[in-house]
């Protein structure tokens, strides 16, 4: 199981190794108890996510978790929103996501750059570690869909 996991995380940096940008991501949390949403800060289990898939996060200001404001979710300019798939649910999925605070003033929101993700990927170091880092660092990395 650890050596699965090994070279998943191994082949993913193989991957990213010849890749010269990073996208900016941030990752932004809405539930019953935090309507208006959090955000995730430096040394969180969300950030090293973040940069084992290739990504930068661009909020270093704080520690955790803080409310989300529309200033900070501008200040971050993110290339990509992560939000888990409950959380886009709540915010009434991509539309609703952007009416987030400052959400339709980033690169983001403008292009439609918000990818829900399997509630569970950012539980925890466990052995689904690997294929986690592997599936955001693919959709990290996906062309955007162009609008019809």
């Amino acid at each position: 199981m650890i050596a699965g996991l090994n070279r998943e995380i191994k082949n993913t940096a193989a991957h990213l190794k010849n890749r010269k940008a990073k996208p900016k991501v941030i990752f932004s949390g809405l539930g019953p108890n935090m309507p208006g949403g959090n955000l995730s800060g430096k040394n969180t289990r969300i950030a090293e996510m973040i940069e084992l898939a290739g990504g930068i996060n661009p909020i270093t200001q704080f520690e955790g978790f803080r409310p989300l404001t529309e200033e900070g979710v501008i200040a971050a300019a993110p290339d990509i929103i992560v939000m888990t798939e409950r959380s886009f649910e709540r915010a009434g999925g991509l539309e609703g996501a952007k009416k987030l605070p400052g959400v339709a003033l980033t690169p983001a929101g403008r292009v439609g750059r918000v990818i829900p993700v399997n509630d569970m990927y950012f539980q925890g170091f466990g052995p689904g570690m690997g294929k986690v880092v592997s599936e955001l660092s693919a959709r990290f990395f996906a062309e955007p869909q162009k609008k019809k």
